[in-house]
């Protein structure tokens, strides 16, 4: 469950983020599918009264990396320039030269998550509609999983 979600999730930013898919469509298909897909997957979990605890664990783990995206934890989800400003250093430039010679866009975000589920690319946009979504599979699960 946890790696067919992190799967799904992980196709989805990649293509958003490689260009070849509209962020605005994978966003939308990431939303539509995970539920159902997730749905699906109920039936190879065991019939032990635990199980569905342990499948509540997928959209808990979720959740907590959508928490983890929107504080900056995965990577420096509000741009780098954003992250520094946040511990008091102010910088000027918009790009950095990294050690391989690419130029990094001091304001871009840099979490794949964040760029494949937020409409504006800003990183506390997932603990919105993102994480209430994922609340609600976890508490139907806990629910209703038989």
């Amino acid at each position: 469950g946890v790696i067919g979600a992190a799967l799904w999730l992980g196709v989805w930013a990649t293509l958003a983020n490689k260009g070849l898919v509209d962020p605005k469509i994978s966003r939308k298909i990431v939303h539509c599918g995970s539920g159902p897909l997730f749905l699906l997957t109920w039936p190879f979990f065991s019939a032990s009264p635990s199980a569905g605890i342990v499948a509540a664990l997928v959209p808990a783990i979720n959740g907590l990396r959508l928490i983890r995206a929107a504080r900056g934890l995965v990577r420096a989800a509000g741009g780098i320039r954003a992250t520094l400003r946040s511990i008091g250093v102010e910088v000027q430039t918009r790009t950095l030269s990294r050690a391989d010679g690419v130029k990094v866009d001091m304001d871009e975000p840099e979490d794949p998550l964040v760029k494949a589920l937020a409409r504006t690319g800003k990183a506390d946009e997932v603990v919105q509609g993102p994480l209430l979504y994922t609340i609600v599979l976890l508490l139907g699960t806990i629910s209703w999983f038989s």
